[in-house]
């Protein structure tokens, strides 16, 4: 079958941020505590410094003490 017959194809909005959508390169930010790079808008806002998550107590990890 040819494709115009299986599909539609039509122009969309899509109503989303755009930190969400493939592709995207948002600006790469410093935490003022660690040097660490933050990407996609994820920094923290506290007491007028910009800190990566770990670095806000909000780290999605836990150190292991086995090695």
């Amino acid at each position: 079958m040819k494709v115009d017959d299986l599909f539609d194809m039509q122009s969309v909005k899509v109503d989303r941020p755009e930190e969400e959508c493939h592709g995207f390169k948002g600006e790469r930010i410093v935490c003022s505590v660690c040097g660490e790079g933050i990407n996609f808008r994820r920094q923290v806002l506290r007491e007028g410094k910009i800190l990566c998550r770990a670095c806000a107590g909000e780290s999605y990890y836990t150190l292991s003490t086995e090695e």
